[in-house]
């Protein structure tokens, strides 16, 4: 039985607290796999650079022996009422 290695790409918009969320969430999924997963990686992107905002792009990539890796991406870019209605819950 080998250990899975979950890899971290693009650390610059995950902090500690979303890596340690990300890797328990994902230790949970790839354990329910009934084949044992080789490799896992999971990248963050920050779409709009320095200027700030909510616009995180986050890719999954889990690796199988004998077959084809697994590849899933999801991006937010909030809505202005969504924002807007953050903005005033918080204030």
């Amino acid at each position: 039985m080998t250990k899975t290695t979950i890899e971290f790409v693009g650390g610059s918009a995950a902090g500690r607290a979303i890596r340690a969320r990300v890797t328990a969430g994902l230790a949970r999924v790839l354990a329910s796999l009934p084949v044992e997963a080789t490799r896992a990686r999971v990248a963050f992107a920050d779409e709009n650079g320095p200027k700030g905002g909510d616009a995180i792009r986050c890719a999954l990539e889990v690796q199988l022996p004998r077959r084809a890796a697994l590849h899933v991406e999801s991006k937010r870019r909030p809505k202005k009422y969504y924002a807007a209605r953050r903005a005033v819950a918080a204030g």
